[in-house]
């Protein structure tokens, strides 16, 4: 059915998200001309935040939405940047705000001039007239009273055309490849419903993220989002590997029940991320939290060991820009700064550990396609292990989220072999009746 149809290239997609503002000169020309660093990382999808007309740097309160924001360029600008992306064998994908407007939006400021009268009083809910912005507004907005982003009634006929219209108009006129849809679990799913059967039908190929904090079942079903943000993830690996305030038992049984609320197309199509614009970055939570004495000399290691775990996962990667070099910052704004760009600044290890692990998930398909399943836990010495398989393809995954170096003997996970190699180092295991490896400490293995 159309309605479970994933795009054929999502499987395959390793995604970069990007805060305009930010990146290279905060344009979009600046981005374009980035494309180059990103196809060198191994990336395929960027995502970016809000690129439509608004007064905030974040541009979550549109003022029109058939406008790019001037500060980052023009409608051509958007095109060009799609085409040096495409050119480079990267989509695009653009995030859509429908769960409300700006203040600034058309509709809106027609309400404020004309109350009752206006023909767009419905595209809202408006408790009262006349509407009042201070100090408390008198119309639902996005999350606590926040007047500048009045809440849209996506019930009303006129402003899901509208919405769905604006969608269709950008894929067309831009050919971006997908959208992320905002506060997506606060929209009344009737119209992601509809959203998803008429952008599905005339762009099959285009790939659908809600944006849901929580366990996103209900919207995963088929009819609505191809998949999700994948937070509650996140929360698992912050837990397992920044903090450590968790053991590879819990962690095992975090990733399975994950993976049991949704359908194997949800899951092999939810943006499995470390961090975003929202979190504070995963580097500044390692170094932050942790066991032992030497949480900080151990911070840059334990996120390596994270983002191991995230490229041999199901699903589709998103590093957050900046990771990659070594980014740090609190929460949102600090999480928003301008990207490092000058070499001695960035952190080398990490940005040649991404392209690896990156590389390595391109060129193994069981890393990408394969199910996955647990191999081991060893709860006392903080290690696992998963395999990735496809039929009798397999790799077999170690983490040892420790500070000693084991020996451990394992079960073999494959008897066609009588010798493992580490994909990572070249190291060669011998794999008879019983396979012995050994494992640095924060050290990982790829065996196969």
């Amino acid at each position: 059915s159309e309605a479970l149809k994933l795009p054929s290239w999502s499987m395959d997609a390793v995604t970069y998200q990007i805060y305009p503002s930010s990146y290279n000169e905060g344009t979009l020309q600046g981005i374009s001309d980035k494309m180059p660093y990103l196809q060198q990382l191994g990336v395929n999808v960027v995502y970016m935040t809000p690129v439509f007309e608004s007064p905030s740097e974040h541009k979550y309160n549109t003022s029109d939405y058939y406008k790019v924001d001037p500060v980052f360029g023009d409608t051509e600008g958007l095109k060009a940047l799609v085409g040096q992306a495409h050119r480079h064998g990267i989509k695009v994908i653009l995030d859509a705000v429908f769960n409300h407007s700006g203040d600034r939006f058309f509709a809106f400021k027609d309400v404020l001039a004309k109350g009752e009268q206006s023909p767009y009083k419905d595209w809202f809910f408006i408790h009262s007239f006349p509407v009042t912005q201070t100090p408390v507004p008198n119309y639902e907005t996005f999350a606590k009273a926040e007047a500048h982003m009045p809440k849209l009634n996506m019930d009303n006929p006129d402003t899901a055309n509208y919405m769905i219209e604006v969608a269709k108009y950008w894929v067309r006129e831009t050919g971006i490849d997908g959208w992320r849809l905002d506060v997506a679990n606060e929209v009344n799913p009737r119209f992601w419903s509809r959203f998803r059967q008429e952008l599905k039908s005339e762009y099959p190929e285009i790939l659908l993220i809600g944006e849901i904090m929580h366990a996103s079942g209900p919207w995963l079903r088929g009819d609505q989002f191809d998949g999700g943000m994948n937070y509650v993830l996140r929360d698992a690996v912050l837990e397992f590997f920044a903090e450590q305030s968790t053991g590879p038992v819990r962690f095992m049984e975090q990733l399975l029940h994950q993976e049991a609320l949704y359908n194997d197309q949800a899951n092999s199509a939810m943006f499995q991320l470390l961090g975003s614009h929202d979190t504070l970055r995963f580097l500044t939570a390692c170094k932050e939290g942790g066991r032992g004495w030497d949480r900080l000399g151990t911070a840059v290691e334990r996120m390596m060991l994270a983002v191991f775990f995230q490229m041999t996962y199901i699903g589709i990667p998103m590093i957050y820009y900046g990771d990659e070099v070594g980014m740090e910052g609190a929460t949102d704004p600090h999480c928003r700064k301008a990207m490092i760009w000058q070499e001695q600044a960035q952190n080398a290890v990490l940005h040649k550990w991404y392209q690896q692990l990156i590389s390595l998930r391109k060129s193994h398909e069981v890393l990408r396609k394969g199910s996955f399943r647990p191999w081991f836990t060893d709860e006392v010495r903080n290690v696992l292990g998963y395999i990735r398989g496809v039929e009798h393809e397999k790799i077999g995954l170690i983490i040892n989220n420790s500070p000693n170096p084991y020996q451990l003997e394992l079960s073999p996970y494959r008897a066609d072999k009588n010798e493992l190699t580490d994909l990572l180092s070249g190291v060669i295991f011998k794999n008879n009746n019983k396979l012995t490896v050994s494992i640095e400490p924060f050290g990982c293995l790829m065996l196969y």
